[in-house]
């Protein structure tokens, strides 16, 4: 009976071992830098989420909790000011459109705020790439075999540079937004309203046009250690042949985040107020219950973009150096020309 129990024990623990050797095969296998359609970075990155779900969480909340802790701290304090912090620069964008709009709404968004906002944009985007990116490099490189110590070393070495870098497009972004909603208010002085919407539309697509082309310089500045001048031209190349893939990827994107935000936060919003279920009495509760659930939404948010974002690098990236990063060994084999000729 003994050596029948010892048996069975052993058996159970050979299984859990193949079990536990084939999950870790089955992971290894998710690779950010292999050549792959780019569409298929969708899939990708829904796999990886899935498999490394529980590692990434609980090595990127170490970044996420001191900032929540501080917000949450910050709505107690003056919810106002919360609002002007997280959102404050988007309430300005919102005020300039519909004073442009309507003659009779004064613009009262005082300049100290729009500065605290874009600054907390800046540096909180930086913080957060900075986690992110690390993590990808460190999973490129040993796996899931490293901690949340391990990922602040390596945000050590690229956060300085990202803050500068995202303090940079947090203005450009800003002014190209300016801009956009001046020429569409100026469009609307035309007497055709095609005239207006040409206009407009055009204005939109060059912003888009150039917002692709930049698309990865956050990642450069963290894998490739790139200044502003040699990102831009190493995303342009990266980019060059593949422009409608990466946009059709990020619009497929875009369109799954706020279709998901939509579903889960502004329809039941929107319907609790319409049936009047929210009085003076329930709003209080009811806008803390949808500000931390906002929060979870957009902590599952970025890091499905995130993810996207960086397989769609490490597809183009391995396409074309036909090699991984984070390995000396070129592939084997001719590397195949490329095509001189511009997709878009």
């Amino acid at each position: 009976m003994i050596k029948t129990c010892n048996s069975v024990e052993q058996y159970e623990i050979y299984l859990k071992t193949i079990k536990f050797a084939k999950k870790q095969k089955t992971m290894v296998t998710l690779n950010f830098f292999e050549k792959r359609p780019v569409m298929d970075n969708i899939g990708f990155s829904i796999k990886f989420i899935q498999q490394n779900f529980t590692h990434l969480f609980k090595t990127l909340i170490v970044i996420y909790l001191p900032m929540y802790f501080l917000l949450g701290v910050l709505y107690l304090i003056d919810a106002q000011w919360f609002g002007i912090v997280t959102g404050g620069w988007y309430a300005w964008l919102v005020q300039i459109v519909r004073s442009e709009i309507y003659e009779n709404v004064q613009i009262n968004f005082a300049v100290p705020y729009m500065i605290v906002s874009l600054a907390y944009q800046a540096i909180s985007g930086a913080c957060i790439s900075s986690a992110f990116y690390s993590y990808f490099i460190l999973h490129s490189k040993k796996g899931i075999n490293f901690d949340a110590k391990e990922l602040l070393s390596e945000m050590g070495k690229n956060i300085w540079s990202l803050m500068s870098l995202n303090a940079i497009i947090t203005i450009v972004l800003f002014v190209a937004i300016f801009f956009f909603t001046r020429i569409v208010m100026l469009s609307r002085l035309a007497e055709s309203n095609a005239i207006s919407y040409l206009i407009a539309f055009t204005t939109l697509a060059i912003i888009i046009y150039f917002l692709i082309r930049m698309l990865f310089l956050q990642i450069l500045t963290v894998t490739e250690e790139t200044n502003l001048i040699s990102g831009v031209e190493r995303s342009v190349e990266l980019v060059k042949n593949n422009w409608w893939n990466v946009f059709g990827v990020m619009l497929a994107n875009f369109v799954i985040l706020v279709l998901m935000a939509l579903v889960l936060i502004m329809f039941p919003t929107y319907i609790l107020r319409e049936t009047k279920l929210l009085n003076r009495d329930t709003m209080q509760g009811f806008t803390i219950f949808l500000t931390l659930f906002g929060l979870i939404f957009q902590f599952l948010a970025t890091i499905y973009w995130k993810v996207c974002l960086f397989s769609v690098y490490g597809a183009l990236y391995e396409g074309k150096e036909h090699k991984n990063l984070y390995q000396s060994i070129d592939k084997l084999g001719v590397k195949e020309k490329e095509e001189d000729n511009e997709d878009f």
